[in-house]
Parts: structure tokens; C-alpha cells; sequence
């Protein structure tokens, strides 16, 4: 019963890591989506000009 016990607190440690990781890394290090308000400030040409990674091309 101490081994799920401990794997249990193990799994719920790593679930907070990733998640916390998650909020505060930079968002284009994780998945480069482009904010709405970047994409209404700047043209829409620079985006297809440089190419970047994700679904930023196909997405609507």
C-alpha cells in the first residue's frame, strides 16, 4: 500500500511541474501559435513570409 501511496504522490508531483512549467515558459517554446493581437497589429504577409512551426498556416 506504501508503493501506490508513493507512486500516487509521484505522478501528482510531475503533473504540477509540467503544469507550472507550462504557465510560465515562453509560449513559442512550446507551441508557436500567434497571439489574435499580433496578428491584427502586423500584416498578414509576414507570417507566410517567415516560416514558422505549427498550424499557424492552416489554421483559419
Amino acid at each position: 500500500m506504501a508503493d501506490r501511496r508513493l507512486i500516487l504522490i509521484a505522478a501528482i508531483i510531475i503533473i504540477l511541474v509540467s503544469v507550472v512549467t507550462i504557465y510560465l515558459a515562453p509560449s513559442d517554446t512550446i507551441i508557436p501559435i500567434p497571439n489574435p493581437d499580433e496578428n491584427s497589429t502586423h500584416n498578414n504577409d509576414d507570417n507566410i513570409s517567415t516560416p514558422q512551426g505549427g498550424l499557424s498556416q492552416d489554421s483559419p
